[in-house]
């Protein structure tokens, strides 16, 4: 475990970690087909704001944004490698939100850490 990325182990739905809303979190997508899953909970409807900046130099992210049954609510993925990620998803109701993170390498393995953070206007 890297020191700044204090999260993992967070590889599935069932140990993702917890996180807050407006918080800068930051982890470290690890070679071998790591997954980061964050779990983060709104009271009310609105529109959850997910970006993820920096994204590091040699991987292409993506980030999935799931309801609290595991259904796919929606998604991007960087334009290419290090560029950032900003989506937005209108809900009708607060809630358990999961965030899954992972990247398509340029090179085996990455030592840079990303930031995401995860807002309800």
């Amino acid at each position: 475990m890297d020191t700044f990325d204090s999260y993992e182990m967070n590889n599935s739905f069932a140990d993702a970690s917890i996180i807050s809303l407006n918080t800068d979190v930051r982890g470290k997508i690890e070679g071998g087909g790591d997954k980061d899953y964050f779990k983060f909970t709104t009271s009310k409807a609105g529109i959850i704001e997910i970006s993820v900046n920096p994204v590091p130099s040699d991987i292409r992210l993506t980030a999935r944004l799931y309801d609290a049954q595991q259904n796919h609510i929606n998604s991007r993925t960087s334009q290419e490698a290090g560029s950032s990620i900003f989506f937005s998803t209108t809900t009708d109701t607060g809630g358990v939100y999961y965030l899954k993170l992972e990247g398509e390498y340029s090179s085996s393995d990455s030592d840079e850490p990303y930031t995401v953070n995860v807002k309800l206007k």
